[in-house]
């Protein structure tokens, strides 16, 4: 699998390079910062190649249709607006924690360690893993590592990945529920067909954690291939929906462990 990504993103940036007009986005040291500006990204379908790290000093909107390829740089503060937006990156950190993202952004996968996590099982990664919602991708992936959290995630609009060799893993006593599965309503979860919380990874409660997945106006959702270790309470439970919400049902449970001592397994 991790072969398949690398041969497609290698497809990718040749396709990038080669079909679309590119621009390198050279230093532009105002008041002793590299400040990015819109000047610089003003020409639709294109792509804008980062070698260095840029600060936003005001709101930067890309023009439709754009690649961003980050070849060893980034961008702190500021707000950024997608325009149907592409992302091409390692997995390393691109984007500050504290910036703005807004717009629409095309994205089939998005990782935490764009945002900074470090998946080291020290580090509380919650805020990376959550700010990944904010670009509506395809799927959030937690590639490799164990990911610390202090507070629930919850997932709103994309399919959440946990990878073999892949932990989420709870750090503080505080949590009632890891993972929060929480679609706003029906039209809005129809945007995202069966959305799927897979991968093979772990989900470790760690004795801290209560629960480790709730859904919340969850329905038609995928749950497979997944180890829930030592909650609290319970491994997966369902909450009372809002009003004039869709509700839970039809949630799929196929091949999921749930080791450990809770009160209630399921």
């Amino acid at each position: 699998h991790h072969a398949e990504k690398l041969i497609g993103a290698i497809i990718g940036k040749i396709y990038f390079r080669f079909v679309m007009q590119q621009v390198i986005l050279n230093q532009n040291i105002v008041g002793g910062q590299n400040v990015l500006q819109q000047t610089m990204i003003n020409q639709s379908n294109t792509v804008y190649i980062f070698k260095y790290e840029f600060y936003l000093t005001s709101s930067i909107t890309i023009p439709a249709e754009c690649v961003l390829l980050f070849e060893g740089g980034g961008v702190k503060n500021g707000t950024l607006t997608g325009n149907h937006t592409r992302i091409v990156a390692p997995m390393c950190q691109i984007f500050a924690i504290n910036m703005t993202l807004n717009g629409t952004w095309d994205l089939d996968e998005c990782y935490p360690e764009w945002f900074g996590a470090k998946a080291d099982g020290t580090t509380d990664d919650k805020s990376a893993i959550q700010k990944c919602f904010s670009l509506f991708p395809n799927r959030v992936v937690l590639s490799q590592g164990v990911y610390g959290i202090s507070s629930e995630i919850n997932i709103t609009n994309a399919d959440f990945i946990i990878r073999r060799n892949s932990t989420l893993k709870a750090m503080s006593t505080s949590i009632d529920f890891m993972l929060r599965a929480s679609y706003p309503s029906a039209s809005a979860n129809q945007l995202k067909a069966y959305p799927e919380i897979s991968g093979g990874g772990v989900i470790d409660c760690n004795n801290k954690a209560a629960t480790a997945l709730t859904f919340h106006n969850g329905y038609r959702v995928n749950i497979h291939h997944l180890t829930i270790k030592n909650p609290l309470t319970s491994g997966i439970t369902a909450s009372t929906p809002d009003n004039n919400q869709t509700g839970n049902g039809n949630i799929d449970v196929r091949n999921v462990r749930i080791v450990g001592n809770p009160q209630n397994p399921s």
